[in-house]
């Protein structure tokens, strides 16, 4: 699949991912796996699928999607209880220092 600023532009792509596809890609790009992952943290890969995908590969990706979404999830709850944790513990060691 191809891209292009104006593509972007005419699917109502937010300036600033324009902007910076523009500065990356000023002629447009054949997308590929390869070039995605290499931008994996640039992009609204979610906003990209539901404006550029066609529908049965729309549905393919939302279904093979699900499950990653899981697991993100699922770690971050696991994170977030690590943390409030540790934080607990940090407030109760510096707590008994207070006379």
């Amino acid at each position: 699949m191809r891209v292009t600023v104006a593509k972007l532009k005419r699917l109502n792509a937010c300036s600033e991912q324009v902007r910076l596809f523009a500065e990356l890609f000023f002629d447009g790009v054949d997308v590929t796996e390869a070039l995605c992952v290499a931008h994996a943290d640039k992009f609204d890969w979610d906003w990209a699928a539901r404006h550029l995908l066609p529908a049965p590969l729309l549905v393919d990706y939302k279904a093979k999607r699900a499950p990653l979404w899981a697991d993100y999830l699922a770690e971050d709850e696991a994170l977030w209880a690590d943390y409030v944790t540790k934080c607990a513990a940090l407030f109760g060691r510096l707590a008994e220092q207070v006379k």
